[in-house]
């Protein structure tokens, strides 16, 4: 691999590494914040359909959900971030392997 392909490796890596903790600590928020709605209101856990039409509780379950969505999304996007750093990883290690 010459100098200028690993300078942009790097670059990527180094890239990936932010996106991969930008993801991690998005998590970590979805959770907290899926964790105190939960908390406070503890029909969440087993809502059923006609709790979530409930016009009362319908925005809150309205936000859990979108939470949840979110959290999925965010989850997601990290596997691919750490599947595209192991690849980063996996050539420079191997560099003639490709």
């Amino acid at each position: 691999m010459d100098r200028l392909e690993n300078m942009h490796t790097d670059e990527y890596e180094i890239s990936i590494s932010r996106e991969i903790q930008v993801c991690k600590n998005q998590i970590e928020r979805a959770e907290k914040a899926i964790h105190d709605l939960e908390r406070r209101f503890d029909w969440l856990a087993s809502v059923s359909v006609t709790d979530a039409l409930d016009v009362e509780k319908a925005g809150v379950f309205a936000q859990w959900q979108e939470l949840k969505d979110g959290l999925l999304a965010w989850q997601q996007r990290l596997k691919e971030y750490e599947e595209a750093y192991r690849a980063i990883r996996s050539r420079k290690a191997w560099p003639n392997a490709i």
